[in-house]
């Protein structure tokens, strides 16, 4: 398999392998970081120290030094920045395009169980769980990944609570520094769930639909037929969410709106956060038929949803400010990944390792798996031999009519609307708090920059 990018950086510009690298003067560089189409080199000396971006340029590579990172003597700062600089530069020449692969998004289906299975719901559903050997082999093939992003998902993936467990500590024994996120109904969180979620440094997005109405009314589905245990399942997620923030992790809220619940955005959202929820996404439900006053209900809705933002946000911290512009500035990617567009993170490859053993290139359903087909796991020995299509589930739903014509249009309607109304939201939020920037993975990129 081919090396990392850290490791290829390292051999093929700064001629090392390993680190620290001791350059001249009393100056090293202690680590290399790579990311989207960068690295970051991390150097000290002298009770100083920086960071420095090291990007692709036409005359060979850009040096640019880290904004606030600097620290420590100017006299020494220019030194070590002209040491490092040098050491960068005396292997420029060997800085093939290959050093700047695209990280891989690596997304868990743990199991296509689910104890809701709400009446929007378009993921699919079975009795399969991923087996601890299929565990194995997804991270024998992400070994040589740049320390991938891992998103854990089901079904619901903490009914599959063993495997979870497996997952999040394989992927922190081998890329210790990996965000891992999960996505959860959060109706089987316990005390210790959560203690130990937190222990491990989950990033966890609890899907909860607003208040009680909203939330129970939308949750009786193929199983859950009675309102009474839609009920039930509501007050079971609220406990979840409390032994969650008992545990001190920083929640998101991922709130699904309807044409029933589009009304009543602000309620909700002002409801979610007096639970406590650090951030609120707000996701139209794809998959179902939106009506023409549906439509202008949820632009309404999405105006007033902006309007509980700002005022949350008017006494808030500048980090929790910064966190919900990071936020919403993803919520237009995947507005823009829904119109069938572009791909949901534009830097990463994504392979979806599903429940049965299959490998795709997007989330799937039973419609559209053949379109988002990539190979079986379990024939797979490296990642970069399979043929990765990069198709989305919108593409392939446009392809393989996975949705009728008129949901289609309807998925294109809803997109369009949350485009329109989040990118007010976000240059307000640059009006009103000049100090937050945009998420740094979606810069030059559409739908806010061209």
């Amino acid at each position: 398999m081919r090396p990392s990018p850290r490791a290829a950086f390292l051999r093929d510009v700064l001629g090392a392998q390993a680190l620290p690298l001791r350059l001249r003067d009393g100056w090293r560089i202690d680590e290399v970081a790579p990311e989207p189409e960068r690295f970051l080199v991390h150097a000290s000396g002298h009770g100083a120290r920086f960071r420095l971006i090291v990007s692709p340029a036409r005359s060979g590579l850009a040096l640019n030094l880290d904004p606030g990172t600097a620290q420590g003597p100017k006299p020494a700062l220019r030194q070590g920045l002209e040491r490092v600089a040098a050491a960068v530069r005396a292997g420029q020449h060997r800085a093939t395009p290959a050093l700047w692969t695209r990280p891989v998004q690596a997304v868990f289906f743990l199991t296509d169980v689910c104890n809701l299975r709400c009446s929007y719901c378009v993921v699919p559903f079975g009795g399969n769980t991923l087996s601890e050997a299929r565990v194995d082999r997804a991270f024998a093939l992400l070994a040589d990944e740049p320390a991938p992003g891992f998103t854990l998902l089901g079904g619901e993936p903490t009914l599959a609570w063993d495997r979870l467990v497996y997952v999040v500590e394989q992927a922190r024994a081998r890329h210790p520094g990996a965000p891992v996120g999960m996505v959860t109904n959060a109706t089987q969180i316990t005390a210790e769930r959560a203690a130990w979620l937190a222990e491990m440094g989950l990033d966890v997005t609890v899907s909860l639909d607003g208040d009680l109405e909203s939330h129970a009314g939308r949750r009786v589905g193929a199983v859950n037929t009675a309102r009474e245990r839609a009920v039930e399942l509501y007050w079971q997620a609220r406990r979840g969410l409390d032994h969650l923030q008992a545990s001190g992790l920083g929640l998101r809220a991922n709130m699904v709106v309807t044409p029933a619940t589009a009304p009543d955005l602000r309620a909700n959202t002002a409801h979610l956060y007096a639970l406590g929820f650090d951030t609120i996404s707000v996701s139209p439900a794809v998959g179902i038929v939106w009506p023409g006053s549906a439509l202008e209900a949820l632009a309404d809705g999405l105006d007033a949803y902006a309007a509980e933002v700002l005022d949350q946000l008017a006494s808030a911290s500048d980090d929790r400010r910064q966190r919900t512009r990071t936020a919403l500035q993803w919520e237009l990617r995947r507005a823009w990944y829904f119109l069938g567009r572009g791909v949901f993170h534009p830097y990463a490859r994504r392979f979806v390792f599903g429940a049965d053993g299959r490998l795709f290139s997007d989330l799937y359903n039973h419609e559209i798996a053949s379109e988002l087909y990539l190979a079986d796991m379990d024939a797979v020995h490296d990642l970069d031999a399979v043929d990765h299509h990069h198709r989305t589930t919108p593409q392939a739903s446009y392809v393989a009519a996975g949705w009728s014509e008129r949901v289609l249009a309807d998925v294109r309607a809803i997109s369009t609307v949350q485009l329109e109304r989040l990118t007010q939201l976000d240059g307000e939020l640059v009006a009103r708090f000049p100090s937050t920037s945009g998420a740094r993975e979606l810069r030059g990129h559409p739908p806010l920059h061209g």
